[in-house]
């Protein structure tokens, strides 16, 4: 004969000792004061990030600290943490973009787990960065116009010619192709085509002359002082450095931070066949994972 008041106050503890929750109608005094350690499904709850009224909330809690971590349905996630009294601010999870690749018989495949609505995959490509700050510009303060500021030398990945690779089914291996590039007048032809295409032009034909002044077949490496070459003046093979990576992008070159990075070397050398009357040399070109 115990009063309303008492049992619905029992149903809602036992509910929050529960290791998963479905909640109907989740408002935003709800959804602070929910510290417990537990998976809450809700539904007809308050709109969040462009309208969703159906997520999964995630509370864990180590010692002091007390996170929450909301799963939209588009797979998108955001966390906070409780500190001070108060919860801070959402922020976009992305740590959780995984992407792996592989090579068999000279091709790249990739495979990915369910990424975000806005989550592309980009291709990237190392360069080194200038040994000298950009201040001197006409749009530079007078006093700093005509100055450059030197800082220290490094190699960082770039989004290479804003290439965008296709994606596949969650969890399944495909070979990506290129969707669109920054510059359709100048890379155009470059949609549609994989990554041997994609980064043929990081390796370019040139030549290389001796003291006599000879010329010789040599290859240029984007970014490397050394040519490759068989008869001198460099090395017998070579590589450039590229990565790909899942990451969310402004519409330009430049991208936001992304998760876990593929890095590949693009390869060339020389292979002698020998025969029984001659021999010759052969160039190809190649992929493998740093």
């Amino acid at each position: 004969q115990l009063p309303t008041t008492v049992l619905t106050y029992l149903a809602d503890v036992l509910e929050e000792k529960l290791s998963v929750l479905s909640v109907s109608g989740m408002t935003t005094t709800k959804l602070n004061n929910l510290t417990t350690p537990c998976l809450v499904s809700c539904t007809d709850s308050v709109a969040l990030f462009d309208d969703y009224t159906e997520y999964s909330v995630l509370v864990t809690q180590l010692g002091d600290i007390i996170r929450q971590e909301m799963t939209l349905p588009d797979g998108q996630k955001y966390a906070r943490v409780y500190s001070d009294s108060a919860w801070g601010d959402w922020g976009k999870v992305t740590d959780n973009l995984h992407i792996e690749a592989k090579i068999v018989s000279g091709t790249v495949y990739l495979r990915h787990g369910y990424l975000p609505s806005d989550v592309e995959i980009v291709l990237l490509r190392k360069k080194k960065r200038s040994k000298y700050r950009r201040t001197g510009g006409s749009n530079a303060y007078t006093a700093n116009q005509g100055v450059r500021t030197p800082r220290l030398p490094k190699t960082q990945y770039v989004h290479f010619k804003g290439i965008v690779l296709s994606q596949g089914s969650p969890n399944e291996w495909y070979v990506p192709k290129c969707l669109s590039v920054y510059n359709s007048n100048v890379d155009g032809s470059l949609v549609g085509k994989e990554l041997p295409t994609l980064c043929k032009s990081l390796i370019t034909s040139t030549t290389w002359s001796d003291s006599g002044g000879t010329s010789y077949p040599a290859y240029k490496i984007q970014g490397v002082r050394k040519l490759v070459s068989k008869y001198g003046g460099g090395c017998g093979k070579g590589y450039a450095s590229i990565a790909i990576q899942a990451a969310r992008t402004d519409g330009t070159s430049s991208k936001e931070s992304g998760g876990e990075m593929v890095k590949l070397k693009y390869r060339i050398s020389n292979k002698v066949t020998t025969t029984s009357t001659t021999s010759y040399t052969s160039w190809y070109r190649s992929f493998s994972l740093d």
